[in-house]
């Protein structure tokens, strides 16, 4: 007995082992990443790093924003990361609607979104397309709810919107496409924010941006829409992006927190929730290097 009672002590002991090894692994390797990341910062100099900022498309008062938070930092990644403001993952029951320009990847995002909801956490989700002016949009959306197993409708107003969402009450989230609009032409935001407002019913709105996009562009669709009311933004097309400076500017710019981003059209991988740590790596390493880093949350 007094035998068992040790072997089942050695035991416990050598699994609390394991554990402590594992968790020193992790710090070190931790450590490594801090200081490599340190080591690419100190690789333009700091004088450079505005410079570097401006090339890889940081417009205007982000770049000293961002250049003043790292400049002599000892964790320039921890610095940046604590500037890049992530929204929580989707939870609970919700709607949610996809606004933004024409071709940003709004209804491409939805399909990814609803896969990943329906498939890889096993919720219910439903689709409202209230996008009816895209050539080829309904017939897509509803090729993508069948293939997700779905409900599916179509709705041509705020009002319509409002019945679609009280007719899937058994959803736990409610995703809702948009007409694109151009947001330097306030008169089509104007009417997307009526179809919004006239939704009875509380929608949680994402702005889609495209990652790719020209930087002064960018930040001026941002700011135009913002009548929208829009609280979270999505970046696409990072895989399409040359420059990684878009990143800084939809937090500086849109004030609001990032909930998605999209590296490539495949649905329903090429999506994963921002992450602060990723971003901030990503635009470091771009600066230090010039280099193209990819998205790994």
């Amino acid at each position: 007995m007094n035998w068992l009672k040790r072997e089942k002590v050695v035991e416990v002991v050598a699994g609390l082992d394991e554990e402590a090894e594992e968790r020193r692994r992790l710090l070190e390797e931790m450590r490594l990443l801090r200081e490599e990341v340190r080591g690419l910062f100190e690789l333009v100099g700091r004088e450079e790093v505005a410079s570097r900022l401006k090339e890889e498309g940081v417009v205007g008062e982000a770049v000293e924003k961002v250049a003043e938070a790292i400049r002599g930092a000892d964790d320039p990644k921890g610095a940046l990361s604590s500037l890049i403001k992530c929204a929580p993952r989707l939870e609970g029951k919700r709607a949610v609607a996809f606004v933004g320009p024409e071709g940003g990847g709004k209804t491409t995002t939805m399909a990814k979104v609803a896969a990943n909801l329906a498939f890889g956490e096993g919720r219910r989700v439903g689709i409202v397309f209230a996008n009816s002016r895209k050539v080829g949009g309904v017939e897509q959306a509803a090729v993508i709810s069948s293939l997700l197993g779905v409900p599916f409708e179509l709705a041509r107003s705020g009002e319509r919107v409002g019945e679609a969402m009280s007719r899937m009450r058994e959803c736990e989230v409610i995703l809702i496409d948009t007409p694109g609009v151009n947001p330097l032409r306030p008169g089509e935001v104007g009417r997307l924010q009526g179809l919004l407002e006239g939704v009875e019913g509380e929608v949680e709105t994402h702005l889609v941006l495209p990652a790719s996009g020209d930087p002064l562009w960018f930040v001026k669709a941002l700011e135009g829409m913002k009548p929208v009311g829009y609280e979270k933004v999505i970046l696409t097309k990072m895989d399409e992006a040359v420059r990684k400076g878009n990143i800084i500017n939809a937090v500086v710019y849109g004030e609001r927190p990032l909930s998605f981003i999209c590296d490539g059209p495949e649905i329903p991988d090429a999506i994963a929730p921002a992450e602060p740590e990723a971003l901030s790596s990503m635009v470091l390493k771009a600066i230090a290097l010039g280099g193209e880093p990819s998205y790994e949350a």
